[in-house]
């Protein structure tokens, strides 16, 4: 059956979707309520639907139609025939309504031409915040997507007030002037607790991946098994190994799963010996969310890449079944899966030491709040997250996870570590991949050079 992704979808329509009545009447035609769902996703209610966030809110209406499990892709009849019902001639955008306090909507720049404000878009915009994060002012939701929203304002601010400008947070003449000349940022960079993950010598990861209802959990799987083994990793056969033998390799017997699968490559950091023992959780796991339920009790990484069931949670089993999933938060939608209690809020669920988690699913963002909220034991002193801000391909899973057990493995920063993987996810218009949520109350060390 043909597949529409969101970035097909995005590229399909850059031109923009008008939010007319006859948008609005074909898709009435096509079995839905055009006003409702045209409105829902027209954010800024200008008469066309047209940006990353906007069109990406609309191909997730039309995605709530489809119950194949996929949030990036669509591929039933009815959301293809709604697909369909927008490809139209876009005529020129309705003219926008005035704010609520009567006069006309605010202009993309002010009555001084030179000055960009609020609601710019395109080159120049993203030239600008471009040297905005290279002053070091950063912009970690969007980047630099060319888009001047809410993000970026602050980032103008926080540079005008260390310049002694005025902070109004437009980018007049005396502010671009200033920004030209800004010298490239000399601020420190953040890390992973590395000093607490490695302080027993043993680094302990699971790395779980996901269910997909194609198979394409099965290909990642056997890339991921490859990509270990090519980085030096072997296979610990743990189910034969005795627990003297075990401890002889410096692994507490008590902490092995003898079920399990683990891969195992010792590693240097800071001059001192590391042993990484991976255990590696996927559809072929007997008993797989109960072994992922385990690594987030006691492992000091979590990997995670695979369906994020609509912000709830990671999932080892079809989407129709409710035995396979870890269950973090509440679905941004109700009503595509069957879900059990929370797992995140039993007592015990996560450990009391220093955590770090990778959520390489659709929208994980949704995790963060539920990540330190339902556990009673966990807050921003114990626990770092890297999260997904939008959905992702299957494509770079592998790269993704095995990315970020590089980036650990070699001491990175985790600036440069969320610089790999949004570089690896990049999507014209689609801003950072990845939200490094934590960290700021990390340990610094200046920068590499």
């Amino acid at each position: 059956m043909t597949k529409i992704s969101n970035s097909q979808f995005l590229k399909d329509f850059k031109g923009g979707v008008a939010n007319d009545a006859a948008t609005q009447e074909r898709l009435n035609n096509a079995g839905v309520d055009g006003k409702k769902m045209l409105e829902g996703a027209d954010t800024n209610k200008d008469g066309k639907i047209e940006g990353a966030e906007e069109l990406g809110k609309l191909f997730r209406r039309i995605d709530d139609f489809d119950f194949d499990g996929h949030r990036s892709t669509v591929t039933g009849a009815k959301p293809l025939g709604l697909i369909n019902a927008l490809k139209a001639p876009v005529g020129p955008p309705a003219p926008a309504a005035p704010p609520s306090g009567g006069g006309p909507p605010a202009d993309l720049y002010s009555s001084d031409a030179s000055t960009m404000v609020r609601g710019a878009k395109g080159p120049e915009v993203k030239a600008a915040q471009e040297k905005l994060i290279k002053a070091g002012y950063d912009l970690p939701k969007f980047g630099a997507d060319g888009d001047y929203g809410g993000e970026m304002v602050t980032a103008v601010k926080a540079f005008q007030k260390d310049n002694t400008l005025p902070p109004t947070g437009e980018l007049d003449t005396v502010t671009m002037e200033k920004l030209d000349k800004a010298p490239p940022s000399t601020k420190n960079v953040q890390f992973p607790e590395y000093d607490k993950m490695f302080q027993d010598g043993v680094m302990q990861t699971t790395l779980g991946v996901g269910f997909d209802e194609d198979g394409n959990d099965i290909d990642v799987r056997r890339d991921v098994v490859q990509g270990l083994k090519d980085r030096g990793f072997d296979k610990l056969d743990v189910k034969n190994l005795s627990d003297d033998e075990l401890k002889a390799k410096g692994f507490d017997p008590s902490t092995i799963d003898r079920e399990a699968t683990y891969f195992n490559k010792s590693f240097e950091h800071d001059g001192k010996p590391v042993q990484s023992l991976v255990k590696l959780v996927d559809r072929d796991t007997p008993g797989a969310k109960d072994k992922f339920s385990e690594g987030m009790k006691k492992d000091d990484l979590i990997l995670y890449t695979g369906h994020g069931r609509r912000g709830s949670g990671p999932d080892f089993d079809h989407a129709n079944s409710a035995a396979g999933n870890y269950v973090i938060g509440v679905p941004t939608e109700a009503g595509h899966y069957k879900l059990g209690a929370n797992d995140l809020a039993k007592v015990g669920a996560t450990s009391n030491g220093y955590q770090l988690m990778f959520f390489d699913s659709c929208n994980s963002k949704y995790y963060l709040d539920d990540l330190r909220a339902r556990p009673k034991n966990k807050d921003a002193t114990n626990l770092d997250v890297v999260g997904s801000t939008r959905e992702l391909p299957w494509s770079t899973s592998t790269q993704d996870v095995l990315g970020m057990l590089d980036g650990v493995m070699g001491g990175k920063s985790i600036q440069d570590i969320k610089s790999q993987l949004d570089s690896q996810n990049a999507e014209k218009g689609l801003g950072a991949a990845f939200v490094a949520d934590g960290f700021k109350g990390n340990s610094y060390r200046p920068p590499v050079r």
